[in-house]
């Protein structure tokens, strides 16, 4: 899980990065997760 927070002047740069389309608006702050998996062998 990670927590971001970021200025007015990112947003744009924050919402075009995500590929499924602009999920955090306008808003300046948002979390995300995800899953990892790790091998050794």
């Amino acid at each position: 899980m990670t927590y971001g927070k970021w200025n007015d002047a990112a947003t744009a740069s924050v919402n075009a990065s995500n590929n499924g389309g602009p999920i955090y608006n306008n808003n300046t702050s948002g979390t995300s997760y995800g899953f990892q998996v790790e091998t050794w062998f």
